[in-house]
């Protein structure tokens, strides 16, 4: 049964963006400049996910750490994918618990996972981020 709890997955299509792709994490970057994550392909050529504002929070944790998350992209049919969408986010739940100031009502905060072959990288931002191939 799917409610207002379930958090639910979907492949966000950015143009440019290789969902195929077998990454490595080279880099997460949080800095005055904006926050970006670096990602290596097999073939050497790398891929930057950048948010040119510094994004509201990230984490980032070992693959084997989150195997509920693989599970449930599995039972959804989009395990394999590099960069995914989270609805009814519980992190974003969560992020707005720990905030009494903010007030975030109106505002869509959007929950994006970025897997590699090691890592998976959690943003939440309002914005998608600019992919950027070299």
């Amino acid at each position: 049964m799917i409610d207002e709890t379930t958090e639910l997955y979907r492949v966000c299509d950015l143009p440019a963006f290789d969902q195929d792709a077998h990454y490595n994490c080279e880099e997460v970057h949080d800095g005055q400049s904006g926050f970006h994550i670096s990602l290596r392909n097999r073939s050497g050529k790398t891929t930057t996910l950048l948010w040119r504002d510094n994004v509201l929070s990230y984490r980032k944790t070992e693959e084997s750490d989150r195997i509920k998350l693989m599970d449930q992209m599995d039972n959804v049919g989009i395990l394999g994918k590099k960069l995914i969408f989270i609805e009814n986010s519980h992190y974003i739940s969560w992020l707005k618990e720990q905030n009494y100031i903010a007030d975030y009502s109106g505002i869509q905060l959007r929950h994006f996972a970025v897997l590699s072959s090691n890592d998976i990288i959690e943003v939440i931002d309002y914005d998608e981020p600019e992919i950027i191939n070299q």
